[in-house]
């Protein structure tokens, strides 16, 4: 059996109304998707499926915590999320192409796979930034301080008149970047 296939929802199946779908997706269902930023995580998805005559309504929420890796310090938290989505599926003989959240499918067509969309739903809700103090917690020292350490060595260097194969940093971007990593 295809892994991903528990998540086919055969609307063929299904009276016209509204239809109720829970998922409980965890670090098996983001190993299924090569270069994840989520190595594991315990995410609650719920899906309401509204069936109309030829238009079904999807919407997706989604609530709990995923583990990626800290931008800071490289450290792998786990990162509170939640988030929603809805998706409008179209049932029609001519050919159409897919939009951001309305997708066609043919009248031959029974069913419809909603992996994608709650991989989709939960990536979308993970900052572009993520930090260990999201998660309430403390970046690791032993990392900051190298990275910091490093900025600190170029400094001495300048200013004691020793040659450095680096290039030289421009005082205002050293000064930022120092501030960045006090924080």
């Amino acid at each position: 059996m295809h892994p991903l296939r528990e998540y086919d929802i055969e609307f063929i199946k299904l009276q016209p109304g509204d239809h109720e779908f829970n998922y409980t997706i965890d670090s098996g269902f983001f190993k299924l998707y090569e270069q994840s930023q989520v190595s594991d995580g315990n995410v609650n998805v719920d899906i309401t499926f509204t069936k109309g005559s030829n238009v079904f309504d999807l919407f997706f929420v989604i609530f709990g915590e995923v583990e990626v890796e800290c931008d800071r310090c490289l450290d792998n938290f786990r990162l509170p999320v939640e988030g929603n989505f809805n998706l409008m599926v179209k049932i029609t003989e001519r050919e159409a192409e897919d939009e951001d959240d309305i997708i066609y499918l043919s009248p031959h067509e029974h069913k419809i796979n909603v992996a994608q969309f709650i991989y989709d739903t939960v990536m979308l809700a993970i900052p572009i930034k993520k930090t260990c103090d999201m998660a309430g917690k403390i970046c690791n020292p032993a990392a900051t301080e190298k990275i910091t350490g490093s900025i600190d060595v170029s400094i001495e260097n300048e200013e004691s008149g020793e040659e450095d194969s680096k290039e030289e940093i421009n005082p205002e971007w050293e000064k930022q970047l120092k501030n960045i990593f006090k924080n």
